[in-house]
């Protein structure tokens, strides 16, 4: 699976042959949701920080003056197995209503942040003419 946002220039032909032919199931995020639907900012990120942080103040009691890319990289595979456990793995997933599927998880972090639309019926009188009316804009749920 390739989750990713939903912005359309990600999404063309040639992507999804590709997906499909290599097994990737593409799952396309909503636009600007990410901070609620996306694993890794959900339930990575912070970990990932703090256990690099950590790696940083090891180099530096030991003498480091500077971390080169070089030095990034000879790093990064001890921060990045000390977060990507297959617990916080699970839970990221959890967190955000993806496995198991369960989009009401994000719908209520949206209602809590007022980001989800409620529906608002308005009557029109008589004499004003419905072609010129704007329509109210979808339900997120819709």
């Amino acid at each position: 699976m390739l989750i990713f946002h939903g912005y359309g220039s990600h999404i063309t032909q040639d992507f999804l042959d590709f997906c499909w032919s290599y097994h990737i199931r593409p799952f396309q995020l909503p636009l600007y949701s990410t901070h609620l639907t996306q694993p890794l900012d959900v339930g990575a990120f912070q970990k990932f920080k703090f256990e690099f942080k950590q790696c940083l103040r090891e180099e530096v009691f030991y003498g480091a003056t500077e971390i080169t890319k070089a030095d990034f990289f000879a790093m990064f595979p001890v921060f990045s197995t000390k977060t990507f456990t297959e617990k916080l793995c699970k839970s990221a997933f959890k967190k955000t209503g993806l496995i198991p599927f369960w989009p009401e998880i994000v719908l209520n972090k949206m209602k809590e942040y007022g980001g989800v639309q409620e529906e608002i019926r308005v009557e029109s009188s008589d004499d004003e003419s419905d072609g010129f009316a704007t329509p109210p804009p979808p339900v997120w749920s819709e």
